[in-house]
């Protein structure tokens, strides 16, 4: 397969994305919906370059990326938990040494020495998770499960201010099973039909629809919110991540397809 320059763009306009992400601007509060489509699109990126219809390759596939990501997650942890350990001494702040920081840790990714390395642990995870899946071959039920996951991750995040008028600490949301698993799924099952989808006649038009949808669920959802007198953190994610993650790259992605039959 060609190198595709136009699912590398997206990707660096994700990692732009990130930066302003966890950076204080003047204009933070209007771009913070869209910079939290970033995550999303890496793992549906991910997923639609790992998956294979070739199932030794698609293990192939995944053993590998384990191997990497295991490599990433063990050195860049022990880098930050260094920097984490020279505060510490000076500081004599060794408060994040206990017991509930390292469960949450290993159930919930949030890595007690950096907290926006939580992505690599849920990719990891996700990772071994999909090749444990692929072996036993219950694949048609994690794809099943994608929805539901989704839905958690609406339900239990930005929206648990509407539906349950409190914030629900955003570690049970921003992990492998609500942000990694369904959307490396969404991007495996692009793959899977991708010749389905580029035979969808109004692609562009739906997909453009997609982003009026998307615009339409971050003025209602911040309206919503300060209606209420609530305030938003920055921890917890905008829970539209279905609409902000899925058209973006099925058009990308899709469009490459299309004129170059690579897909």
């Amino acid at each position: 397969m060609k190198r595709l320059y136009n699912i590398d763009l997206l990707k660096f306009f994700c990692a732009v994305l990130v930066i302003f992400l966890h950076m204080h601007t003047p204009y933070q509060g209007y771009i913070l919906p869209l910079t939290r489509c970033a995550v999303p699109c890496f793992l549906i990126v991910s997923g639609y370059f790992i998956f294979n219809t070739d199932e030794q390759k698609f293990q192939s596939n995944l053993k590998r990326n384990i191997g990497k990501i295991f490599h990433i997650f063990v050195w860049s942890t022990l880098l930050f938990a260094f920097v984490k350990f020279l505060f510490a001494i000076k500081n004599h702040d060794y408060s994040f040494l206990n017991l509930n920081s390292f469960i949450k840790f290993a159930v919930f990714n949030e890595n007690p020495f950096g907290f926006h390395l939580w992505y690599v642990g849920a990719y990891l995870y996700t990772l071994l998770i999909v090749l444990f899946l692929k072996q036993y071959n219950l694949v048609k039920w994690f794809y099943c499960a994608i929805p539901v996951l989704l839905l958690t991750d609406l339900c239990l995040g930005k929206y648990s201010l509407v539906l349950w008028h409190k914030e629900i600490p955003f570690i049970c949301v921003r992990n492998f099973l609500c942000v990694g698993m369904p959307y490396f799924g969404i991007g495996m099952l692009i793959k899977k039909y991708s010749e389905t989808l580029l035979g969808i006649k109004y692609l562009p038009m739906l997909t453009s629809g997609g982003g009026v949808f998307i615009l339409v669920n971050i003025v209602g959802g911040e309206s919503a919110t300060d209606s209420l007198g609530l305030e938003r953190h920055e921890g917890s994610l905008c829970k539209f991540h279905f609409t902000c993650g899925f058209p973006r790259p099925v058009f990308f992605v899709c469009k490459t397809g299309w004129k170059e039959r690579l897909v």
